[in-house]
């Protein structure tokens, strides 16, 4: 009886055990301010999307040496779309995006722009 009841009891800790484990998902925000994203096109310009752990992002746009624009602030993100408020340009930025696994499509004023992770 003894034997039974401790097999039984250890049979119940390992389902405890076994069961208890969880998951946590990662939102879509967690995921982009997670990581570099940058694309290179065909006239060699350069663009790269990153965020700090203060909430502030930088979207770095090169071109040559004339055409270089840079938007960095305080950044405001939800699960569509992501604000940044650039002082230096007095302008909130408001960019639309979705997440398609190593690759990001980032929409603004109706165009679409596609980043990877670095």
């Amino acid at each position: 009886m003894l034997k039974n009841t401790l097999k039984m009891f250890v049979c119940i800790l390992l389902c405890f055990f076994l069961f208890s484990c969880s998951y946590v998902e990662q939102s879509y925000a967690d995921e982009l301010i997670s990581n570099v994203w940058y694309a290179e096109n065909e006239n060699e310009t350069k663009v790269q999307l990153s965020f700090t752990d203060d909430n502030r992002a930088e979207l770095k746009i090169e071109g040559d040496a004339d055409n270089t624009c840079t938007i960095s602030g305080v950044c405001v993100i939800n699960e569509t779309s992501f604000v940044i408020s650039d002082v230096t340009m007095a302008k909130n930025i408001s960019i639309d995006y979705k997440l398609f696994g190593n690759k990001i499509d980032l929409t603004y004023m109706g165009q679409t722009l596609t980043l990877f992770k670095k």
